[in-house]
């Protein structure tokens, strides 16, 4: 009886294996698709196989993946910080034979590939929410780190060099448009945050921060017209933006043409 209990235990085992195994290959060529329907459907496939495989890195990384694709940035980050904990006790250290880079950042190549995913997609989702300090800050840490990975090394972390370049650039404009409007130098003001609102737009909510800064100073020029258009493309990129930032926008969409 003992030997027939172990060889069915075994057979279940190897079913839910080939299960998880189906669930990858099938949802991998869902998220390949790009679009919203592909993606909903992987997440329900996903959600029912992490019933079996709860733990399963590769399922979570699938999961945050497709929660960003479906402009979930808030799920993403909660997936990937409330994970982080149990993946890093499950999964063994590094080794110092790994050829990791010692000082700033040393702190995380204990559990290199369980970080980089989530770093990386935490970084694309606070970027989309306009948080693009946070998001920097996260891929400086996944620049120090190396993982032993070669797919992780070449896609990415290649990946995340060249969109730490786009934000560092975002933040230059809008750093630079912040300080001539400060300064009264509005035209010069305008001409950097539209070089920022140019230059990326994948951010709804930072290009709608750039589109209300702008408009502030096309209203102290008195070019009211433009400045209305901008705190209407504000808001069409920012449901939320008139409970944000009610003082501003009100006053120019409503008062000035009263």
């Amino acid at each position: 009886m003992g030997r027939e209990k172990e060889e069915e235990e075994e057979g279940m085992e190897s079913g839910k294996s080939r299960k998880v195994a189906n669930c990858i290959h099938q949802c991998a060529e869902l998220l390949k698709q790009r679009t919203s329907d592909a993606a909903t459907n992987a997440l329900a496939i996903i959600d029912d196989v992490l019933s079996i495989s709860s733990y399963s890195e590769k399922l979570l990384e699938m999961k945050g993946k497709a929660l960003l694709m479906l402009q979930k940035y808030e799920e993403v980050i909660q997936l990937c910080e409330r994970t982080l904990g149990c993946a890093e006790k499950n999964f063994p250290m590094v080794g110092a034979g790994n050829n990791l880079p010692k000082g700033n950042g040393s702190q995380y190549n204990k559990h290199p590939s369980v970080r980089l995913w989530r770093w990386h997609l935490m970084s694309r989702s606070h970027f989309q929410l306009g948080r693009l300090e946070v998001a920097l800050d996260l891929i400086k840490k996944h620049e120090q780190l190396r993982c032993t990975e070669e797919k992780y090394q070449s896609n990415i972390l290649g990946s995340s060099m060249l969109f730490a370049a786009t934000i560092r650039k975002l933040l230059h404009y809008e750093k630079a448009g912040n300080e001539a409007l400060h300064a009264g130098r509005h035209t010069e003001a305008i001409e950097h945050y539209t070089a920022a609102i140019s230059s990326s737009t994948e951010s709804r909510l930072f290009t709608a921060i750039c589109f209300r800064k702008r408009a502030a100073a096309r209203q102290a020029l008195g070019q009211i017209s433009d400045a209305i258009a901008d705190c209407n493309l504000a808001i069409g990129l920012d449901g939320n933006y008139l409970k944000v930032c009610p003082k501003f926008c009100v006053p120019i969409l409503c008062g000035v043409l009263a």
